[in-house]
This record gives structure tokens, C-alpha cells and sequence, in this order.
């Protein structure tokens, strides 16, 4: 049988395209040497469907080698259980087989299962740490697997591959899985929870089953993809601060954090970004001056700058002399230079000008003040 194989490969160098069951009559004929065998199956363009319809497994490697099996999971799974099993990696001629192809591969987590037992979760683990897949096969592989882990077992994955494995929920948040990202791969932190929504991990701070540190939460409230929602769910929950400097938090975030949330060190940031901050974190900002009027004044006098609305709020709070030390701190100089000089500035007509001016009149730092033409102006008492 050989002589006649060997006559028909060296008559010429052409392919051969022989039916299916030629082709696996070929490779399962006994009495034909396997270096035959594998010639054809490198000049054959048949394509088995099912790669056990050939009995001898020492050739698979040269079928997957030469993609002369149909590129199916089945076939793929067949082959990792006969040639992986003793050392729970994916082959490379593996590898190389599934970067050949495209579309999805269906192997489901019950079908992977009930087709190699034992083999599918060393499986799904080769895949999990295999670096000669492409990225694309990478992700189509595993999101054909369908599993996830509540502990995940695996450490060392390269950055751009466990964000893969991190958007296909492999790793859902839990408590065991928590420890792991923060023990192995802190980097990925944000992607780890906001891989879904990111109400997984508010349920587990609700029942004070996760204590998140600043720096963890910080991290996510600063993040695109988390909702503002879930955002104020998570401070509400949250009792630490969190601080404001250098971070970018949309409105609503940065709001609730001055509300309830507000670092002491913040303060003197706060007090020179006032007029640049938006609407609604001025207004969480100066109800947290009327409950803390002290802290704002000691804030003011080491920044030495205070805001007109501020200070307006501080009025009713400190002592006469308390709020003469903060006096020359006051964003509008004018308010200084009609008390220590012999001028007569005006003032924009506001109802927090109007306190001020009406606290200097009492206190006698002024002589009086008036509107006119839609302006303030005050006057110095004689000196």
C-alpha cells in the first residue's frame, strides 16, 4: 500500500480536493505508513467535518496544522482533551487553528461539559491565560464559553486581556472576587465593577458587607460610565469623605460630595474655585458654610480669600471680630477700601452685598450706604 501511495504523491505536486469518505478512508487504512498519511493531509483541500471520524490521533495535529477540519468547537474541544490534558494549556497548533477562522463558537457552558467532562473547565482556563490568541478570537472564544467564577482563580493575566474577560462578567462582583482584583490586578479596578452597572457592588456596601477606601471610590465616581444615580447611591452609603482635588466629577457627584462628603483640606481649594464652580455645588458648598461657619472661617484666613457669598453667609454665624480678621480676605476689595480709606466704591446690588454692607453700617465700619442707579454705594465713616 505504501509503494502505491508513494506513486500517486510523487506523480505530481498538485492538491487533491477527494470526497469525505475517501479522504477518511485514506488516513484510517492500516496498512499505509502515517508520513503518507500526513503528505496527503497537507496537499488534501477536503475539509472533515468531525475530526474522530480519523482513528489514529497521532494524526490531529497535522488535520489542525493543516485546517483540514472544519473549524467547529466540537472539533476544537475534541482535540484540546486528546492533547492538553496533561498539561491544562492550549496547544499552539490549537491556538493557531482558532486564530485562523472567524465568527462565534457555541461551545455553551452545559455543551462544553457533557462533550470532554473534566477537560471543559481546563479549557476554559487554557483559554483564559493564552497569549497567542488574537484579541478578537480571544474574546469569541470566551464569550462562546458562557461561565463566570465567584472566586476567580487566575492570576498574571496580561491588562488588555482581563479587560476582555472582565467585560464578558466573567468576574462579577462579589466578595471573594473583590479581594482578588484588589490583591492582583488593582489597575483594573473601574473596569472590574463597572463591567455591568455597577449595583452589585452598592447592594454589598449596603449591607456593609464591602468597605470601599476613598481612593476606590473616587476612582469610580470620576469614571464616564457610572451613572449619576448610582453614583449618589454609593455616597449615601458611603461615611468617609473624598476629596475634590484633582478629580473630575460631573455636577451631581461633586454636589453631593460637598454636601455630605467634604474634606476639611478641601476647604481653602473650595473657597478660590467658588465663582468657577457650578451652580449647584455654590449652593451645597454655602448651606455647608452655615452649619460649619468656623471651620470656613479658619479655611479662609490660611487661604486668605473668601468669597462675597461666603462671607455673606458668615455674618449671622461669627463674632465681630471673627469677621473683621476675614474682612480684608474678601474676593471685592472695595469692601476694605471703603473702610480703611477715605473712597466711596460702588457695589453690584445683591442681596449678599446688601448684608455685608448692612453688618458694616452696624458694626460702624462704614458711615452708611444707599442704591443709586442700580448700584450700591457705601461710605466711610470720617477719619
Amino acid at each position: 500500500m505504501d509503494v502505491y501511495a508513494g506513486a500517486i504523491l510523487l506523480e505530481s505536486d498538485s492538491r487533491f480536493f477527494d470526497s469525505e469518505e475517501a479522504l477518511i478512508d485514506f488516513l484510517n487504512c492500516e496498512s499505509l505508513s502515517e508520513p503518507y498519511k500526513e503528505e496527503y493531509i497537507q496537499r488534501s483541500d477536503t475539509v472533515l467535518p468531525d475530526m474522530n471520524t480519523i482513528a489514529s490521533r497521532t494524526l490531529w495535529p497535522e488535520l489542525i496544522g493543516s485546517q483540514a477540519v472544519a473549524y467547529a468547537w466540537q472539533n476544537m474541544a475534541d482535540y484540546f482533551a486528546e492533547f492538553g490534558r496533561d498539561t491544562d494549556i492550549l496547544p499552539p497548533e490549537l491556538a493557531a487553528f482558532i486564530n485562523s477562522g472567524s465568527g462565534s463558537l457555541g461551545w455553551k457552558y452545559e455543551q462544553l461539559n457533557q462533550r470532554i467532562n473534566d477537560q471543559a473547565e481546563n479549557l476554559r482556563q487554557a483559554i483564559l491565560v493564552n497569549e497567542e490568541l488574537s484579541l478578537e478570537r480571544y474574546q469569541t472564544a470566551l464569550a462562546g464559553m458562557t461561565f463566570s467564577y465567584k472566586k476567580f482563580p487566575l492570576h498574571g493575566i496580561p491588562d488588555e486581556r482581563m479587560k476582555i474577560v472582565l467585560e464578558l462578567e466573567i468576574v462579577p462582583v462579589t466578595i471573594e472576587n473583590i479581594a482578588v482584583i484588589r490583591e492582583d490586578y488593582p489597575q483594573l479596578w473601574n473596569d472590574f465593577v463597572l463591567s455591568k452597572d455597577a449595583d452589585d457592588l452598592t447592594k454589598l456596601m449596603d449591607t456593609d458587607e464591602v468597605q470601599l477606601t476613598e481612593s476606590e471610590l473616587a476612582s469610580l465616581l470620576e469614571d464616564a460610565r457610572m451613572e449619576d444615580s448610582i453614583a449618589e447611591n454609593m455616597l449615601f452609603i458611603f461615611s468617609k469623605t473624598v476629596s475634590l482635588q484633582n478629580r473630575k466629577f460631573s455636577t451631581p457627584v461633586r454636589a453631593r460630595i460637598v454636601a455630605a462628603h467634604l474634606a476639611p483640606d478641601d476647604l481653602p481649594f473650595l473657597l478660590k474655585s467658588f465663582t468657577q464652580e457650578p451652580l449647584t455645588v455654590r449652593s451645597a458648598f454655602l448651606d455647608y458654610t452655615a452649619t460649619h461657619a468656623d471651620s470656613i472661617a479658619d479655611a479662609a484666613e490660611q487661604a486668605q480669600f473668601v468669597p462675597v457669598e461666603v462671607y455673606a453667609v458668615c455674618l449671622n454665624k461669627l463674632t465681630e471680630d471673627r469677621l473683621l480678621i476675614l474682612r480684608p480676605y474678601l474676593a471685592d476689595k472695595n469692601f476694605e477700601i471703603v473702610c480703611m480709606e477715605n473712597k466711596k466704591p460702588k457695589f453690584p446690588n445683591t442681596p449678599e452685598v446688601r448684608a455685608i454692607l448692612a453688618t458694616f453700617e452696624a458694626y460702624r465700619w462704614i458711615s452708611s450706604w444707599k442704591s443709586k442707579d442700580g448700584k450700591l454705594i457705601a461710605y466711610p465713616t470720617r477719619k
